[in-house]
């Protein structure tokens, strides 16, 4: 049996959406599962160990005409799916399916979508995104009693990796016996809500060089300054020890240098998910994000909340209290330093104040 799965748009819904995939592939083990997902997301939806083949999507910007062109191309491939998954709850995104003539097609209520699925559910009162989108694979959407979220990984292209310690001057990670490697990720968020400091970071970032460590920053091209910032705090000694690579690197980058690490500090980022998917050890100041509904989740992640203020989860892209984003600047760099460092099995020095690294 074939099965198409029109996934989000967004990188960190699409890395939920995993969920979904492993919930069809736990109830149909022979399926054999395609997806389509906007071509700049394509190469991390080839990491998911389950999907067989990965489409290019129209943009969610792009017209109705495009949509449905894409889904006639599925026809003259000959594709011969039986059911199609459409996670957006978009008018054009249920298009896809119609058009390469899929004969049972399911997902969400959405404005215009009556008669374009076959199978319409109402939003499920699930809190968790994940059990939402897994709920999709299962009749009437209803998650099975005993239901557990299903473990959730990524490949790993450790050729590609060599390749990248290669290319992005990382020799040193061969000092990883000596010198355990951090990941920072201070960006991959557009709410300020959302945002720990880069200050923060860059405090962890001096303390972790000093008790040993050594650090690589991820962002994108769009957030190169937040790591500059990062290490323009570091002293030069400090930064001898500290590589950004924020701008130089893919989605599939991302993952294969993710797997290097021995733990990651992130913002409630798409980065954070891929870390959980490689059991990483991840740190996560989470600010107005609410832990239950779309942060990573997995025996390795420490999701840290602020939960003295009442107003805290908020979930809006701005903070609107008279403390001003205290959920976050709470959330001081010692309370993720000490028990990162006990991971690793090092004792934990004095965090820096940010006077002492800018002196």
């Amino acid at each position: 049996m074939k099965q198409l799965l029109i996934l989000p748009t967004c990188a960190r819904d699409l890395l939920v959406s995993q969920s979904l995939i492993a919930a069809i592939k736990k109830r149909h083990a022979d399926v054999e599962l395609d997806v389509m997902v906007p071509s700049l997301l394509a190469p991390l939806a080839t990491r998911f160990p389950e999907v067989n083949q990965v489409f290019n999507a129209p943009e969610p910007s792009q017209g109705l005409g495009l949509h449905w062109h894409v889904g006639r191309n599925l026809v003259a491939l000959e594709t011969h799916y039986q059911q199609a998954y459409i996670v957006p709850q978009s008018l054009k995104s249920a298009l896809i399916p119609v058009a390469a003539q899929i004969p049972h097609r399911v997902g969400f209520r959405g404005p215009w979508r009556f008669g374009l699925l076959t199978d319409i559910r109402l939003p499920p009162k699930y809190k968790a995104l994940a059990d939402q989108y897994a709920s999709l694979a299962y009749p009437h959407g209803q998650l099975p009693s005993a239901w557990q979220a299903p473990t959730l990984s990524l490949h790993i292209d450790t050729e590609n990796q060599t390749h990248l310690i290669d290319q992005l001057d990382l020799a040193p990670y061969a000092e990883v016996s000596t010198r355990p490697l951090v990941i920072l990720c201070p960006a991959g968020v557009q709410e300020s809500s959302r945002q720990w400091p880069i200050a923060y970071f860059a405090r962890l970032a001096a303390a972790l060089i000093d008790q040993g460590c050594r650090i690589w920053i991820l962002a994108s091209y769009k957030e190169v300054q937040a790591a500059e910032q990062i290490c323009a705090a570091l002293s030069p000694s400090q930064q001898e020890f500290c590589d950004n690579l924020a701008g130089r690197t893919s989605w599939t980058d991302v993952v294969d240098l993710i797997a290097c690490a021995q733990a990651l500090v992130s913002n409630d980022s798409a980065l954070a998910h891929i870390s959980a998917r490689l059991a990483r050890p991840t740190w996560i100041p989470l600010g107005a994000s609410d832990p239950e509904y779309a942060a990573p989740q997995g025996d390795q992640v420490h999701l840290l909340t602020y939960e003295a203020l009442e107003c805290q989860p908020c979930q809006r892209p701005r903070c609107q209290a008279s403390t001003q984003l205290a959920c976050l600047t709470h959330l001081q760099p010692e309370s993720i330093l000490e028990s990162l460092l006990a991971q690793l099995k090092m004792q934990a020095p004095p965090v820096a104040t940010a006077e002492a690294i800018s002196a």
